[in-house]
């Protein structure tokens, strides 16, 4: 029954979605400086040998990298990447 079901829920699904946008606070501001992020690959795991996986860091415009910050990592997260992201 739930195999009937599902195609009919995906299909409702789809045809009430709304694409996202993102609202005021996460637009780019002019005269707000901007950071930079940079893509890095692991490429050994001694737990899932073989795996491999991307993950971008960011780093705040000015950063003294002698200094502790904050940090955000996304692993797998390239839909957050780009201003045009999935996400």
């Amino acid at each position: 029954m739930i195999r009937n079901i599902l195609p009919l829920l995906l299909a409702a699904s789809a045809a009430f979605a709304q694409p996202y946008t993102p609202g005021p606070d996460s637009q780019r501001k002019p005269g707000v400086p901007q950071g930079t992020v940079t893509k890095h690959r692991l490429t050994s795991s001694k737990i899932f040998p073989g795996t491999v996986r991307d993950y971008w860091t960011y780093a705040p415009a000015g950063h003294d990298a002698s200094k502790a910050a904050p940090v955000m990592i996304f692993m797998d997260g390239s839909g957050f990447v780009s201003d045009k992201g999935t996400f």
